[in-house]
C-alpha cells in the first residue's frame, strides 16, 4: 500500500466518482481505477461497490479504510509541517507544539 493510493482512495470517495476523482488528482480515471484495484487486491477486501457510469457506493470495510486514511494523512501533513518548522531554526525549548 502506498500513499498515493490512500490518496486516490480518501479523494474518490470525496468526490463520489472515479471521473471526477480523476480529474481533481490531474490523471486519467483509468489510472484511478487501476490504483484502487491494486489496494483492493492487496488488502483483499473490497472497499467499493462498482456502480455504472463511474458511480459507486462505499462498502462497510471501504469506510473503515476511508476514515483511517484520512487520519493517517492528516497525521502526515503534520508531521511535514512541525519538520519543516524545527528546520526554520526552533527548537522543541523554542516552541511547546510537540505537546499539542
Amino acid at each position: 500500500m502506498t500513499i498515493q493510493q490512500m490518496i486516490y482512495f480518501v479523494t474518490l470517495c470525496q468526490c463520489g466518482s472515479f471521473s471526477k476523482a480523476a480529474n481533481q488528482l490531474f490523471i486519467s480515471q483509468p489510472a484511478v481505477s487501476k490504483q484502487l484495484s491494486a489496494l483492493e487486491k492487496e488488502l483483499d477486501i473490497l472497499l467499493l461497490d462498482r456502480k455504472k457510469g463511474g458511480k459507486f457506493q462505499i462498502t462497510p470495510s471501504g469506510e473503515i479504510y476511508y476514515q483511517t486514511f484520512c487520519q493517517i494523512l492528516k497525521d502526515l501533513e503534520t508531521t511535514a509541517f512541525h519538520v519543516r518548522y524545527a528546520s526554520a531554526g526552533q527548537t522543541k525549548s523554542d516552541e511547546r507544539w510537540w505537546r499539542s
